[in-house]
């Protein structure tokens, strides 16, 4: 019983961690650089750790936010870059948090 219980809370955890992005808002701030490759590398290590229905629905809200983020973005041509900084540097922060929430209950199985 204890054991459906925890598989039971990681899908859980994992369904709303890879889908909790969907309605990101790209917020404006003068201090945040472009950080392409650190998304990307944040994305890369938390798609390593899903199963392959969750890689789909990871892979589907990343394109989700790649789209609201030129939707967004290409607005004002002249903060078009501040505002696509903006977005990685949020983006980055989930994805980290997605992936450290996975840890913790990849951590929580083995215990």
């Amino acid at each position: 019983m204890k054991l459906f219980f925890k598989i039971g809370v990681v899908f859980t955890a994992v369904i709303l961690s890879a889908c909790g992005g969907i309605n990101e808002q790209v917020r404006q701030h003068d201090d945040y650089l472009p950080n392409d490759n650190g998304v990307k590398k944040a994305y890369d290590g938390l798609y390593a750790n899903l199963s392959n229905s969750l890689k789909v629905a990871l892979e589907d809200n990343q394109k989700k936010w790649q789209q609201d983020t030129f939707k967004n973005c290409t607005k004002n041509p002249q903060t078009q870059k501040q505002c696509q900084a903006t977005a990685n540097h949020h983006r980055l922060s989930v994805l980290t948090h997605h992936q450290r929430h996975l840890a913790n209950l990849l951590n929580f199985l083995q215990n």
